[in-house]
């Protein structure tokens, strides 16, 4: 265990060395202004009271992270991980170190879901900015952090995702095309075939949705099943292409 904790402290550090990341932060907040703005000048104009557009920042906001931008993320820390390393030969040199492959991929794994985490809590805190920038106050904050809490748990599924494609590439940028093209062609299936909409990973990326709604306990047990199965099955596909690899 002391192997696979310092692997992954490793593992973390190295992505954390990243400047790109910090400025990627940075842009979580950007991105929370110009929201504000936006809904600010809309509802202004619709009904003269900008404080409301404030008070719906961290719900709306939500949507945003957990569809798209840390996705996204997840994506290039994915290809710097491992198309990144391959290519420039560093995993390599990793795998020829006394430590099973297993643990080098689960460490990999545990290291972007704490960057998944990061992001996810950075969405969360800047929209809480806003909101309190605004308003003087967050409205719902409990609730809000449980919902943001709850969609961490399907964003698992998006970073096993990301680990099983970069198994196709050793380069990091085709490897981030890839999991981007894959991810919008699922959304399309998601909308154009009603039929596919319970069977993709991608309906369940906005989980906190069917607690909110009260959903009964068959869809929010079928939910877990449907994202419990595709973390099967991408984690062990993903090894076993990572297995494979030769050094």
């Amino acid at each position: 265990m002391s192997v696979l904790t310092g692997n992954f402290k490793n593992e973390l550090q190295k992505l954390f060395m990243r400047p790109k990341y910090v400025l990627f932060l940075l842009l979580e907040l950007l991105i929370c202004l110009l929201s504000m703005f936006v809904n600010t000048a809309v509802i202004k104009l619709t009904y003269g009271d900008a404080a409301e557009a404030a008070a719906g920042i961290p719900a709306n906001m939500l949507y945003t992270a957990s569809l798209m931008f840390v996705p996204v993320v997840v994506f290039i820390a994915a290809g710097d991980m491992f198309s990144g390393e391959r290519y420039d030969y560093s995993l390599q040199v990793l795998l020829v170190r006394p430590i099973s492959k297993m643990k080098i991929y689960v460490s990999k794994i545990m290291a972007l879901l704490v960057i998944t985490a990061m992001f996810l809590l950075g969405m969360l805190v800047s929209s809480f900015i806003m909101e309190f920038a605004v308003i003087h106050t967050v409205e719902n904050s409990l609730s809000v952090a449980v919902y943001y809490a709850l969609n961490f748990v399907p964003l698992i599924t998006v970073v096993l995702f990301a680990v099983f494609i970069n198994q196709f590439s050793s380069n990091a940028g085709m490897s981030i095309f890839m999991c981007t093209v894959i991810l919008l062609g699922v959304y399309a299936l998601q909308v154009f075939v009603p039929f596919a909409e319970n069977f993709v990973f991608t309906k369940y990326l906005i989980w906190h949705t069917l607690w909110a709604e009260q959903s009964s306990i068959i869809k929010l047990a079928q939910a877990g099943i449907v994202t419990a199965a595709y973390d099967i099955i991408f984690f062990i596909a993903g090894y076993f292409k990572f297995e494979t690899l030769e050094i």
